[in-house]
């Protein structure tokens, strides 16, 4: 009984040995060491909602075609420079290989991103932080394209003596700042009339004021500079002209569906639209490229102004719904 056990185990030893003989042979490691995933987060600048969703959509698109992973974050409210900070901190502490971030405003969030970056690799989309050269970025060129908006608003066939509204409302983010300063610029260079329009953030108090401030409207043309803004803008002038005949002409900056919606239906006359996908995809790109160590660019994206009569161009199309085509 006892030989017969023997042998039992002699043969089962003597397979596994042939076994391993038959692996080295095939010149086959025995374990093989898997590649490292590389972790990137994305901060952005706001809730999670659709004012985010192209960049998102681009940067997941781009994470898929790097192989790398891929972790959204967002704030529990628009703008708040402090949480975004907190959480810029807290995806360093938890290991981050490197960090897309769409800063909230260049102010607060200078010195926080410069302390990342001694960490790890960070790149800025949307806005960049101003006297930073040494932190990439990828954005649009924002005081560009308000100055375009402007052009825009000043070469529209409907004349009025009336002024033109400037909406100053979220201009602590740099990207709204700038397009805010730019379409100023063009007004002052052409010496054009225009008032500022002064709203809260609140969105509900925002919308409250447009009601007054649109009523018997004392200016010809509107223009905002963010998503959110233009569609508060639109909607105030919807509701005060149910007809559907507006009494100003709104020129807004964005590509949200109800922002769209609103261009369709000719409530807003012209939209500034920079292409979000593209910001997002090469945010995650370049910061795979520093991983890499290859060499770098900052990289301005285009923009451009359309209106009902164009919306539905292919190229258009391909700009305000990238994942439909």
């Amino acid at each position: 009984m006892k030989k017969h056990r023997s042998l039992i185990i002699f043969s089962v030893i003597l397979i596994f040995f042939l076994i391993f003989l038959a692996i080295i042979s095939q010149g086959i490691p025995f374990s093989q060491t898997q590649p490292q995933i590389r972790k990137i987060s994305f901060l952005a600048g706001g809730k999670k909602g659709e004012a985010w969703s192209k960049m998102e959509q681009g940067i997941t698109q781009a994470a898929s075609d790097y192989k790398v992973e891929f972790t959204p974050v967002y704030l529990s409210k628009d703008n708040d420079a402090q949480e975004q900070i907190q959480m810029l901190e807290r995806e360093v502490e938890n290991g981050a290989d490197a960090i897309v971030i769409a800063p909230v405003n260049s102010e607060d969030l200078e010195e926080p991103i410069r302390k990342a970056a001694r960490s790890v690799p960070v790149v800025t989309i949307d806005s960049e932080i101003a006297d930073a050269d040494d932190i990439p970025y990828i954005r649009c060129d924002n005081i560009a394209l308000g100055e375009t908006l402007s052009e825009r608003m000043l070469n529209d066939p409907a004349k009025s003596e009336k002024p033109i509204a400037l909406v100053n409302r979220n201009l602590s983010r740099t990207s709204c700042a700038e397009r805010y300063q730019g379409a100023k610029s063009k007004l002052q260079e052409e010496n054009v009339s225009f008032v500022e329009w002064a709203l809260p953030e609140d969105s509900t108090e925002a919308y409250n004021q447009l009601l007054t401030l649109l009523h018997g409207p004392s200016v010809s043309k509107v223009a905002a500079f963010d998503s959110d803004t233009s569609e508060l803008v639109a909607k105030a002038e919807q509701e005060l002209s149910p007809s559907g005949v507006t009494s100003v002409q709104i020129f807004g900056v964005g590509s949200t569906r109800q922002v769209v919606s609103y261009l369709e239906d000719h409530i807003i006359s012209a939209l500034g639209v920079q292409n979000e996908f593209n910001i997002g995809y090469l945010g995650l790109q370049k910061a795979v490229n520093i991983l890499n160590k290859q060499s770098l660019q900052n990289t301005v994206i285009d923009y451009s102004i359309v209106n009902g009569e164009d919306l539905y161009t292919k190229e258009n199309q391909r700009l305000l719904f990238p994942f439909s085509q």
